[in-house]
């Protein structure tokens, strides 16, 4: 199997695409993977790593070879715990995610459409001449 089939392989088994892949290992463009699908070069061993640690149950060996199986035959509840520094990573389906990503926007969206009115409300509390109480809520806002 060529470098070009397991990175293709790995966007299809982790149903990412080139460019969800490349976003994924924090690459600064997807040309890198685009360029191993074109056959222009290998997988490099920064990259390597850089995959094994986001995905830690690819075997880092079939990754750079194609030697062996392309999952590590340990379950990933027993891998080394230097393989296990990645404690922050988590591997969903994508429908999760999108699901999770849209609803982070609708709360940040919220959170400004709130703030906005805020400083409105906030104004025209020190317009008006109601009395210190009004003041007073203005200047706490």
């Amino acid at each position: 199997m060529t470098d070009s089939e397991r990175v293709k392989l790995i966007e299809k088994t982790y149903e990412l695409s080139t460019n969800a892949l490349a976003k994924a290992l924090n690459l600064k463009s997807a040309q890198t993977l685009y360029d191993i699908h074109k056959g222009k070069h290998g997988i490099s061993k920064e990259l390597a790593e850089k995959i094994h640690a986001k995905y830690l149950n690819i075997n880092p060996t079939w990754l750079l070879t194609g030697v062996g199986d392309m999952f590590n035959a340990k379950p990933s509840n027993e891998l080394d715990k230097s393989e296990k520094k990645q404690g922050d990573t988590v591997t969903m389906p994508r429908e999760v995610f999108d699901m999770i990503s849209r609803l982070t926007e609708t709360i940040l969206s919220q959170q400004r459409v709130i703030e906005s009115d805020i400083k409105e409300m906030a104004k025209a509390f020190k317009k008006t001449k109601n009395g210190n109480c009004d003041a007073g809520i203005a200047n706490a806002v």
